[in-house]
């Protein structure tokens, strides 16, 4: 299972939101996304409260547990609130692995991660 940390990172991915943005969007510093995301700190109420507003598509149960699913439902990804040509619409599918619905975008990712359920990930770059 992930953690907390991890079950943030993928939410961000989830919703094809930058830290930088999502830092933006909930009126936080980035560096207190940046401890959250290194499990230096943990998450507050005022810091769900404000994720529960911007982007009330996002379970929080699952954020904070783990149980369920990361986003409500398939409406979830568009809290984000990217322009159309740059918006990407997830929904978990029947086996909890989420999955664009989109048209098929064809750009080169930018990085790949793994998680592992010991709770180490490795990051890989995209090289040209």
């Amino acid at each position: 299972m992930m953690i907390f940390e991890q079950r943030l990172a993928y939410l961000l991915t989830a919703l094809n939101i930058s830290a930088a943005n999502f830092a933006e969007r909930l009126k936080i510093q980035r560096s207190t996304l940046s401890h959250l995301l290194s499990g230096r700190n943990k998450p507050g109420f005022e810091f769900m409260e404000r994720l529960l507003t911007e982007f009330p598509g996002v379970n929080l149960e699952w954020l904070i547990s783990g149980n369920g699913t990361p986003l409500k439902n398939d409406q979830a990804a568009n809290d984000a609130q990217n322009p159309p040509e740059t918006q990407h619409a997830f929904f978990p599918a029947e086996s909890g692995i989420l999955r664009e619905t989109e048209k098929e975008v064809h750009t080169r990712p930018e990085r790949m991660i793994l998680l592992y359920a010991d709770g180490t990930f490795e990051s890989f770059d995209y090289k040209a």
